[in-house]
């Protein structure tokens, strides 16, 4: 009978197990697991023959196979922790440089033409709480967060192109193919429907980089669809060129947010066609 320990967060795979895990709950019964000193002890029963075989990715210790790097990955646990808060420490301060991670994880999305179609409105005062609540129904998230980031897409975007002026001035672009790719733009956004589904799509990628960046940081946020528009528009002055997209509220949770169930890969991947 063999033993083998590791830290309390790992989550340990016991040999011949045919991929099943043995977590920190102890829910598999085929093994033994005590605590002692802030780490689990595991029991390989004899039930459970090693087997060097499968899942050649891992690394053996001590019987035990430890998570693979795609287990341990960084970016992959962030992704997997954000979840949906509704319910906030009322009071707690965001730093001011946590937030501008955040804003700058923000402003580092990818965009179409590098047209970056996206402003930040932030609401942070409790003046400006109070303001922004009957705009979102009524939303208590709204004045228990920190603050809440009102994320609008760009529909005059190709106004952007002064980015291409200082790749020109850096010796990263030439001046004809500044010119072609200007022209290229402007054509595209002759169409007004191109101009707004480009504001959305992009500033979209913003958006996620705020709930990661704010996850990364031990904060939670929740995305807000259920807000009127118009009304924010008016309220907060912004101009006609940019459009609301989305309102999503960053702070510390009061209640850890309920994991969602999502669908398996075999029910949304489609691989090569229909």
């Amino acid at each position: 009978m063999a033993w083998a320990y590791a830290p309390v967060k790992d989550q340990l795979m016991v040999p011949g197990d045919s991929g099943h895990n043995v977590n920190t709950d102890g829910e598999r019964s085929s093994a033994l697991m005590l605590f002692s000193e802030g780490k689990y002890l595991v029991e390989l029963t004899s039930r459970l023959p090693c087997e060097r075989k499968r899942r050649t990715n891992k690394k053996r210790v001590w019987g035990v196979e430890h998570m693979s790097g795609i287990e341990k990955n960084e970016t992959l646990r962030v992704i997997s922790e954000r979840h949906a808060v509704k319910k906030y420490e009322k009071g707690f301060v965001l730093p001011e440089a946590d937030l501008n991670a955040i804003l700058t994880a923000a402003s580092e999305a990818p965009s179409s033409w590098n047209l970056q179609h996206w402003r930040f409105l932030v609401i942070e005062s409790e003046a400006d709480k109070a303001k922004l609540l009957p705009v979102a129904y009524g939303q208590s998230q709204i004045t228990d967060s920190s603050v809440t980031i009102a994320v609008l897409g760009d529909l005059e975007a190709n106004r952007n192109t002064v980015i291409y002026d200082q790749a020109v001035e850096a010796g990263a672009l030439t001046a004809e193919i500044r010119d072609a790719l200007v022209g290229q733009i402007n054509g595209a956004y002759q169409s007004a429907q191109t101009a707004r589904d480009e504001a959305i799509r992009n500033a979209s990628f913003a958006s996620q980089n705020i709930m990661l960046a704010a996850r990364s940081l031990g904060y939670d946020t929740c995305p807000i669809g259920g807000y009127n528009p118009q009304q924010l528009i008016e309220t907060f002055n912004i101009p006609a060129r940019f459009v609301p997209t989305l309102l999503i509220t960053v702070g510390k949770a009061a209640q850890p947010a309920h994991p969602s169930g999502r669908f398996s890969l075999s029910e949304v991947v489609v691989k090569g066609s229909f």
